[in-house]
């Protein structure tokens, strides 16, 4: 008796809580349908107000469309600029082309000029040194023959001596003068060559 009484209250137990899953069951339906009845009536307002929307839409995506059509009429006059751009930079590479040849031109015949200075000046030296040693022969010859001649007269042979060692330090004197003053002309043309040839280079990497 005492185990049927324990079976019974489980039994019962059982059926208190079959109750309470039908009973929550049943809330839980009842709630999912109402979630449901207020989703229909949220997209049927949704579908009312998406009419009114839709002309929003429409009147939108026709300020895109316009908005792209300025865009692509912007685009394509900032293409037709470039391209104006690029044509005048080529017309301005070409005429630069154009007047670096000119220029070349102009210093090849710099350079000939050059030459030309610098043959007349090689000859013009040759021609005073042969001169200038000429010049010391003679007075050699001269001071020889003076040399020879003053045997009896020592002041007049110091004098002549002292006249032929000052002739030598002019002599030697006006050489180096000479020499230097040829030294730096060289300079500077080699330094007028040199920057030309840079001036041609860099016009040469501008083409």
């Amino acid at each position: 008796k005492a185990a049927e009484a324990q079976r019974e209250a489980e039994r019962q137990k059982i059926r208190e809580t079959e109750e309470r899953r039908v009973a929550q069951q049943k809330a839980l339906q009842e709630a999912e349908a109402e979630k449901i009845r207020l989703e229909d009536e949220r997209a049927k307002k949704a579908f009312e107000n998406s009419k009114a929307a839709a002309a929003q839409r429409e009147a939108e995506l026709q300020k895109i469309r316009e908005t792209e059509e300025r865009r692509v009429a912007q685009q394509k006059a900032l293409k037709e600029a470039e391209a104006e751009k690029i044509r005048l930079e080529d017309e301005r590479a070409k005429k630069a082309f154009e007047d670096s040849k000119a220029a070349e031109a102009q210093r090849e015949a710099e350079r000939q000029k050059i030459r030309e200075t610098e043959e007349r000046r090689v000859a013009q030296q040759k021609a005073l040194q042969e001169a200038e040693a000429e010049k010391i022969r003679l007075e050699d010859e001269r001071a020889k023959k003076a040399f020879e001649n003053s045997k009896a007269a020592a002041a007049q042979r110091e004098a002549e001596l002292q006249k032929i060692r000052e002739t030598e330090e002019r002599r030697v004197a006006q050489q180096k003068a000479l020499k230097e003053a040829e030294a730096e002309k060289i300079r500077l043309e080699d330094e007028r060559a040199k920057k030309a040839f840079e001036d041609s280079k860099a016009a040469e990497a501008q083409r």
